[in-house]
């Protein structure tokens, strides 16, 4: 043992024994032995490791100061949304090109053709289950189509909706960058990390790639909603819910729900009267021609199975059968599809569930409507896609601490949030590395052929009627009278003069013996069929 002179805390030099195990001198001082890590006094690793982490944090942080300034609020979302766009038109545009099947798209192209060539607004491409010819604002109280479809009549109507699709949808980053800056109060790292999260989520890539859908116009407007509310601007918050309303009868429901949201929370009087006139809009819808009921009684086109009117019809019937309800909600489809939709946004919904109400009621009601997981994963989510990311927001502000002027987010949750984005995006996105994108847009024989008899059909006279399956029925949307196959699911205004079938989406029509074959192409999958008794085929 050796006596080494060592300080008090009352600075005296006293005598400090330290031992030696082996006998010899040993200097005091932290223990070397093989497996213990030096820790500092707050108990944390110290060394390398720590002093990285350090350097990088402030490195993060040195560059959001330089970045936290009001010209980078206004230009950086404008980047974002441009980048964006493109690669929500890209792929879009290719699936164009080579002839996918949309049956959407050919709806509102015919409607655009009808209204800017013979000024006419009775579409006969209507939705399963729905009658044929019908008004555009028959369908769901798309008002907002109408000037649209004229101004859009000038350019080429199928690419000029795909576009404007994906702008809207990319243009959304902006309003959600304003509610993470100046409503919630974010720095711009994890404000930048929402938006990555938005660019990525799955369900908007399916979404940009389903034709057109009047409801993928209104993900920029609800978000614009939400800021205006929050922010107090009343007078822009009336435009915006009326733009909503003229975009789809459907967002009635959703805006009753915001409008409670809002009375509960911020905006007493506003909220209400918001509440108030997205409820009176819910009740005209159920009757009145110009908000939805174009045959007498409100149907959300595609959005349910044939027979089932609207989201209240489901609605009223899931409240009086609430054991039915509960068993439907805990099947594993409804499940899968829950998953998806939150999943790529790592559960933060699931902590500000006060913000994703609005979208809650029209989901519930599309998840009992017993519609395909792949419908309810794109399409039928836009509605949901804006307070997805709505309550991501304020999840985030809740999980982070609140500084002199902003909310301070954790850098690994931010990290956490673009890591699980980008994953679910690799996996599940339509538009995922896996699916090959960059090889879209071209056109095989069968295309070819396809195009050949959309344009001998096109010189057809105007009284008769084309029947055709939907890979054809963009290419003849703008003939006054032409209907989608198989004809047990679609209405048609009339008898079909001239059929045009692909076997692989309609195997049934013209194998009864009532219609003659007038052309075979190839190996039989694309068929040309007119009335009259059964033929062989050239």
């Amino acid at each position: 043992m050796v006596r080494l002179p060592s300080r008090s805390r009352a600075g005296r030099t006293v005598d400090r024994h330290v031992p030696d195990e082996a006998g010899g001198l040993r200097l005091p001082g932290p223990s070397r032995r093989p497996g213990l890590r030096r820790r500092s006094r707050t108990g944390r690793p110290s060394g390398p490791r720590r002093l990285l982490r350090r350097r990088l944090d402030g490195a993060v942080l040195r560059w959001q100061a330089r970045l936290d300034r009001p010209v980078v609020d206004r230009t950086l979302p404008w980047l974002i949304a441009a980048v964006l766009f493109v690669v929500l038109a890209a792929p879009a545009l290719a699936r164009v090109r080579s002839l996918e099947p949309s049956e959407t798209l050919a709806r509102f192209t015919q409607a655009v053709t009808m209204l800017h060539d013979h000024r006419s607004d009775r579409i006969t491409l209507t939705p399963a289950g729905v009658a044929s010819p019908q008004s555009l604002a028959g369908l769901d109280g798309s008002l907002a189509l109408y000037p649209l479809g004229y101004v859009l009549g000038f350019l080429p109507a199928r690419s000029s909706l795909v576009l404007l699709q994906s702008g809207a949808l990319a243009v959304a980053v902006v309003p959600l960058w304003q509610l993470a800056r100046t409503v919630v109060r974010l720095r711009v790292g994890a404000t930048a990390a929402l938006a990555a999260a938005y660019g990525l989520y799955p369900p908007l890539h399916a979404l940009g790639l389903d034709g057109f859908d009047p409801l993928a116009l209104a993900v920029p407007l609800l978000l614009a909603l939400v800021v205006a509310a929050h922010r107090g601007h009343v007078v822009r918050l009336a435009v915006v819910a009326a733009a909503l309303l003229l975009c789809s009868s459907r967002l009635a429901l959703v805006l009753v729900v915001a409008g409670v949201v809002l009375a509960v929370t911020v905006r007493p009087r506003a909220g209400w009267g918001l509440a108030t006139v997205a409820a009176l809009t819910a009740v005209a819808a159920q009757f009145a021609g110009p908000f939805g009921a174009g045959d007498g009684v409100f149907v959300d086109g595609e959005a349910f199975p044939p027979g089932t009117a609207s989201a209240l019809e489901v609605l009223a019937r899931a409240v009086g059968h609430p054991a039915a309800t509960l068993a439907t909600l805990g099947e594993r489809r409804v499940l899968t599809v829950a998953a998806a939709l939150l999943l790529p946004v790592a559960l933060l919904p699931l902590a500000a569930l006060r913000h994703l109400a609005p979208a809650v009621p029209l989901q519930l009601a599309y998840l009992l409507g017993d519609l395909p997981s792949e419908q309810l994963r794109g399409p039928l989510a836009a509605v949901t896609i804006p307070f997805v990311f709505v309550a991501a927001t304020f999840a985030l502000a809740r999980f982070g601490r609140a500084g002199t002027d902003r909310v301070l987010v954790a850098p690994r949750l931010s990290a956490t949030l673009v890591g699980v984005a980008a994953l679910f995006f690799v996996l599940e996105a339509a538009t995922s590395p896996y699916e090959r994108p960059w090889t879209w847009g071209g056109r095989d024989r069968f295309d070819g052929v396809r195009a050949a008899w959309a344009q001998e059909a096109l010189a057809e006279p105007d009284d008769v009627i084309v029947a055709v399956t939907a890979d054809v029925a963009p290419l003849l949307a703008q003939r006054r009278a032409v209907c989608l196959l198989p004809l047990d699911r679609y209405r048609c205004p009339g008898e079909p003069g001239l059929y045009l079938v692909d076997r692989t989406l309609d195997p049934t029509t013209g194998t009864a013996g009532d219609l003659q074959v007038e052309t075979v192409d190839g190996d039989g999958r694309l068929v040309r069929l007119r009335p009259g008794p059964i033929g062989a085929g050239d």
